[in-house]
């Protein structure tokens, strides 16, 4: 066989496996289900557990220069 030929034939079959690829993503990709998260209902909100929240501190900055109380 001539090179031509050869590099033909590779060709004809890279383009081979990526329609075989191309035909078989969507299917493969059915199986395996929705990828989004479900979405919530609007009803009633879950029922509260009794844990009390921890209340924010914020932290007040200092500016460069100012006095620090003693």
């Amino acid at each position: 066989m001539n090179v031509v030929a050869i590099v033909m034939r590779r060709q004809v079959l890279r383009l081979a496996a990526f329609a075989v690829i191309v035909i078989a993503m969507p299917q493969f990709a059915w199986a395996m289900g929705p990828t989004s998260a479900p979405l919530k209902s609007s009803g009633a909100p879950p029922p509260a557990d009794n844990t009390v929240p921890k209340p924010h501190h914020h932290v007040k900055h200092r500016h460069a220069g100012s006095a620090m109380p003693k």
